[in-house]
């Protein structure tokens, strides 16, 4: 859940969120140095219980920057995100194309 402010100027938009996420994840992680996995990638084996997962509420903020194109009547924009979070393992980056209604 984010508070988010955005700007425009021209074509182009900004947006800046802080907030809170409710996060449920798997923890606990160590590298694996034989080569070896738990079947589930990255190179990464729970240091106990394989299906232990931590339940949060965590800080959370989001930065994004678009582009809305005028196609007719409804208009499509491109937009780049970064979610960032206290907890680094839930960080991502997306980028979206859509239309506004």
């Amino acid at each position: 859940m984010l508070l988010n402010l955005v700007g425009t100027k021209n074509q182009m938009y900004y947006s800046v969120g802080v907030g809170v996420t409710f996060a449920k994840y798997r923890s606990r992680y160590r590298p694996i140095l034989d080569g070896a996995g738990d079947g589930w990638g990255g190179g990464f084996e729970p240091t106990s219980d394989s299906w232990r997962t931590d339940e949060d509420t965590l800080f959370a903020y989001s930065l994004g920057i678009g582009y809305q194109f005028q196609q007719g009547q409804t208009p499509v924009f491109l937009e780049a995100r970064y979610f960032g979070c206290e907890k680094s393992v839930l960080n991502g980056f997306a980028v979206y194309v859509g239309v506004r209604l």
